[in-house]
């Protein structure tokens, strides 16, 4: 089993109540309840490598601020919780507008194996596997993403962000 990152919409207000509730037994409860009832995406293994080839590091090193690390990694981390995060509301149609704005075929003609490999960027394929299919596995990465987060954007929702 590796590691997998989900994305899951959420109101702000949920968000509010979650960070505030974040000390209680019934948080697992809580957690299970935005699941089960939202839209979601899924990145699989690749939300690394995304994020590598959306900002050319690893996720181990998070750039606060930065619009395409927080696409992935989330904003306001969940407390006691390392692999949930947050994006509010907000924040989402500012997210969507830099996926929107990003060069996604400029970055896939300068995608590098060895340098994913030099960043210990998850999982250790990019040695391994065919390039050209690896560059199709982040295009469809990117696809999935920015259209959940321009679908949040409309929508006017927050999103969960899941890792683990």
């Amino acid at each position: 089993m590796g590691i997998y990152a989900c994305y899951k919409e959420i109101n702000g207000e949920k968000i509010e109540e979650m960070l505030c509730e974040a000390n209680k037994k019934s948080e697992e409860n809580e957690i299970a309840v935005v699941l089960e009832k939202s839209e979601k995406c899924s990145l699989d293994k690749l939300w690394d490598g995304l994020h590598c080839l959306l900002t050319g590091v690893s996720a181990t090193h998070l750039l606060k601020g930065n619009l395409l690390s927080e696409a992935v990694m989330g904003r306001e981390l969940w407390p006691h919780e390392s692999d949930i995060s947050f994006v509010f509301p907000e924040r989402t149609a500012e997210i969507a507008a830099a996926l929107n704005e990003f060069n996604l075929e400029e970055a896939l003609n300068a995608f590098s194996p060895e340098h994913f490999y030099e960043e210990h960027v998850y999982p250790n394929i990019w040695l391994r596997d065919d390039k050209e299919d690896l560059k199709q596995e982040l295009q469809m990465a990117f696809k999935v993403l920015k259209n959940f987060y321009n679908t949040m954007a409309k929508k006017q929702k927050g999103v969960m962000v899941v890792i683990g």
